[in-house]
């Protein structure tokens, strides 16, 4: 199985949100995109802007966070 971690922008929000997932980026997206709770509900406007795929879900996981970003 293959996780990725993608950033996605909201010119509404001005603002980033970084996830990780099994699915592909497309799939989240529109999951995103739909009625859901969370922080991504507070808009409909994300645009994917970048995805890295990881072999192991504790590596997408790590990328997700701050201190996986600075990798």
């Amino acid at each position: 199985m293959t996780f990725c971690t993608s950033i996605l922008y909201s010119d509404k929000l001005t603002g980033y949100y970084i996830g990780y997932t099994s699915l592909t980026p497309q799939e989240r997206l529109s999951q995103h995109l739909k009625e859901h709770s969370g922080h991504t509900n507070k808009a409909k406007d994300w645009m994917l802007v970048h995805t890295e795929y990881f072999d192991l879900k504790s590596d997408a996981m790590a990328r997700e966070t701050t201190q996986g970003l600075e990798k």
